[in-house]
C-alpha cells in the first residue's frame, strides 16, 4: 500500500474485535471487512470504550485514520481516529 502517512476513511463491516497487549500496553485490532477483503484497524482503549456502542454491533461503519505498518507483522493497519455508523 502506498497510502502511508495518509488520512483515509475506509467504510466496512466489523468481523471481530480482539484485545492484544504489546510491551503491556493493550490495544485492540478490529477486523473491518468490505467489498474487497479484511483491513486490520488499531484501536486504543480509549477508543474502545468511547465508541464501544458502535464497535460491539455489526452496522456498517465509517472508519478514519492513517494508514501505517503493524511492528511484528509488517502488515498494513489502518490506526483509527474516529468512527461513525453508516446506518444513522
Amino acid at each position: 500500500l502506498d497510502h502511508n502517512e495518509e488520512t483515509l476513511r475506509v467504510a466496512g463491516v466489523r468481523q471481530t474485535l480482539q484485545r492484544f497487549h504489546q510491551e503491556e500496553q493493550p490495544f485492540y485490532i478490529l477486523e473491518l471487512e468490505d467489498l474487497e477483503g479484511v483491513l486490520n484497524v488499531f484501536v486504543t482503549p480509549e477508543q474502545r470504550q468511547y465508541y464501544r456502542r458502535l464497535l460491539s454491533g455489526y452496522a456498517p461503519l465509517l472508519v478514519e485514520g492513517v494508514m501505517d505498518l503493524a511492528h511484528i507483522s509488517g502488515e498494513p493497519v489502518l490506526r483509527m481516529e474516529k468512527c461513525w455508523s453508516l446506518n444513522s
